[in-house]
């Protein structure tokens, strides 16, 4: 009886670690089928640090922390560096050690200015405005008002520089258009991934560099690494890259890694999609980046035609179908 209660405890044993074991299976095969990059192509993941630390790598690079900044955030340290020196200069007119009008001539009532007074003479020197109620007479004054000057001077120029930067940093650009959904068809010997990209604006962007990757969660030594295996596209037309909508395709072939590793998309990968180019415009490098899991790539289907010719002559783009798929009838 002992011996039959052991090998019942041993079996319960058994089935609990392979319920155990199945369930941390289960868990990181959905960690694994976590989308990687949202759709835009930003990444979708969290940062766990120390906020101390945090705090202190951000504030050794104070320009690029403020030009990744947002625009409210940015809108904020303008105002508050302003406020800020127009403040404190407004406490060192204050503290002037003469007396009545050898500190601020032209002030309304006899006596020490008030705190109101000197603040507006602080702001209306550091702007340059100079309505000429007040002006400094003493010697103290004038080298607080020749300081401000200065300081004054850095502060706009260092505040330029930084809303030029945030202007002209290369940045996602929302006119590149990618396809909801990329589709999986054969043609020919061999399947062929496809997805659409276009140009919504008017003007023309050149030099087109489109790169596209296998992105997958892989185990090694112990540790979870992001593979990026590329995978190779037809860039042809890519150089020249108007607002005529572009068919990208990747042949899988057996040297593509959507074929030696077929069952990737199946454990949570996709595909990275990067497009870079250049505005004939403005001069300055565009970024637009997008991403496939395998939700949204459809099997044996074709984009629709959204090429039309007018009455005219001219071809038309119908965008409002830029998206739509049809299924191929064998």
């Amino acid at each position: 009886r002992m011996w039959e209660m052991e090998r019942r405890d041993s079996k319960e044993v058994k089935r609990r670690l392979i319920n155990a074991a199945e369930s941390q299976e289960y868990a990181s095969d959905c960690r694994l089928r976590q989308r990687l990059f949202h759709k835009d192509g930003s990444w979708n993941f969290q940062k766990r640090t120390n906020p101390f630390s945090q705090f202190i790598f951000y504030t050794k690079d104070p320009f690029h922390t403020l030009v990744d900044s947002s625009w409210p955030r940015i809108v904020l340290f303008f105002c508050s560096v302003y406020l800020v020196s127009w403040t404190l200069f407004a406490v060192l007119y204050y503290m002037c050690p003469e007396e009545g009008d050898e500190c601020l001539a032209g002030l309304d009532l006899p006596g020490a200015p008030k705190f109101g007074e000197v603040f507006t003479f602080s702001v209306e020197t550091q702007t340059t405005i100079g309505f000429g109620n007040y002006y400094p007479k003493g010697v103290y004054t004038k080298t607080v008002l020749v300081i401000q000057c200065l300081v004054g001077l850095f502060i706009d120029a260092c505040l330029l520089g930084l809303i030029y930067a945030r202007f002209a940093r290369t940045k996602l650009n929302t006119s590149i258009l990618f396809s909801n959904q990329a589709v999986w068809r054969r043609d020919g010997q061999h399947p062929v991934l496809q997805f659409r990209v276009a140009n919504l604006r008017r003007h023309q962007i050149i030099d087109g560099r489109l790169r596209m990757y296998l992105a997958y969660l892989e185990e090694e030594y112990g540790e979870m690494t992001l593979r990026l295996d590329d995978l190779a596209v037809d860039r042809s037309g890519m150089a020249f890259f108007a607002s005529f909508p572009f068919l990208v395709s990747h042949i899988i072939d057996e040297k593509s890694p959507l074929h030696l590793k077929s069952d990737v998309l199946n454990r949570g990968g996709e595909i990275l999609v990067l497009f870079d180019a250049v505005d004939t415009a403005t001069s300055t490098d565009l970024q637009s980046r997008t991403s496939y899991i395998k939700e949204e790539i459809e099997y044996d289907s074709r984009f629709e035609n959204i090429l039309r010719e007018n009455i005219d002559g001219r071809l038309q783009v119908d965008f409002p179908r830029f998206h739509q798929t049809l299924p191929i009838r064998r």
